[in-house]
């Protein structure tokens, strides 16, 4: 699996959750993959930043099991944990 296809699973998921603590463990279950992974420090960060790029894309969809407010918020959690994962 490539970055990009990587980083596209963990925004479906992201974008699947119900809560923001269920999209930052999420979140923190990609650090671990992406820590444990051999690419250099320079993929990981655009793996962050094209991740958080991709939350923020296209949030015109709706989903059944949540409103769009909801929804926002959880997509403004775990954009909040990757922001800080690139600033390191």
């Amino acid at each position: 699996m490539t970055t990009n296809e990587y980083m596209k699973k963990i925004a479906g998921q992201i974008n699947s959750c119900t809560s923001e603590s269920e999209a930052r463990a999420i979140v923190e279950k990609a650090q671990q993959v992406i820590d444990d992974s051999n690419i250099s420090i320079a993929s990981q960060k655009q793996f962050w930043i094209d991740l958080y790029e991709e939350l923020g894309s296209d949030l015109t969809y709706t989903c059944e099991s949540q409103d769009s407010s909801a929804l926002s918020a959880i997509i403004d959690a775990a954009k909040a944990a990757i922001a800080q994962k690139t600033s390191k």
